[in-house]
């Protein structure tokens, strides 16, 4: 009898397409958080909202999309996310504005004197970076707030820039301040400047101390 072989053949048959098809690779599923940062990371330009998004890594992304915006309608969202709860979001908001320049120098002005701390922190360094000389008065009156670090930062992005207004706050600090390390951030910068002025008010400081 032929029909047995037959049946048996067309089921070997069947069994061998079968195991095929379940050995096919399969795309993985994203998992809805997961798909969400993936959206995110291919968007050039997020939405506002990003920015606020329980998940440190979607904001991260929003920030990276934002600093590839148009900067008119990327500066006000980039110094908000200076003061984001995480250092990665910060920073990457901060050097965006960095590479933003003198653009953005008002913006960070005003964080400066009215953001809170962690924004202020993530502002000195910015402004001293960017060296603009328009930022000189805004970073010598942070020489005065309430935070020793963003003193000591204030310290630092004023030896950046330099200028007489820069020396005398800096030679002021170093004589006044309670804090060593922005005591020490300030000779630093009054060296870094390094001209007769500077050196003058370094040493004269160091004399009365």
């Amino acid at each position: 009898m032929k029909i047995i072989p037959l049946i048996m053949l067309g089921l070997l048959l069947v069994t061998f397409l079968i195991n095929k098809r379940e050995q096919r690779p399969r795309k993985p599923r994203l998992s809805g958080e997961a798909h969400s940062l993936s959206s995110a990371s291919h968007t050039v330009s997020p939405p506002r909202v990003h920015l606020h998004h329980p998940d440190w890594r979607i904001r991260l992304e929003a920030v990276k999309g934002l600093a590839q915006a148009d900067a008119s309608t990327a500066i006000a969202s980039l110094l908000e996310a200076l003061s984001d709860s995480d250092h990665d979001v910060r920073s990457t908001a901060r050097q965006a504005l960095q590479d933003l320049g003198s653009l953005s120098v008002a913006g960070l002005l005003t964080t400066l004197s009215m953001g809170n701390m962690l924004a202020r922190e993530q502002a000195a360094t910015a402004l001293g970076i960017i060296g603009d000389p328009e930022a000189v008065p805004g970073l010598c009156h942070a020489l005065k707030d309430e935070s020793a670090w963003v003193r000591r930062l204030a310290a630092e992005a004023l030896g950046r820039i330099g200028g007489t207004t820069a020396i005398a706050a800096l030679a002021s600090t170093l004589h006044q301040d309670e804090d060593r390390d922005v005591r020490h951030a300030a000779a630093t910068s009054l060296e870094r400047i390094g001209t007769s002025e500077a050196l003058k008010a370094l040493h004269t400081s160091i004399r009365h101390d």
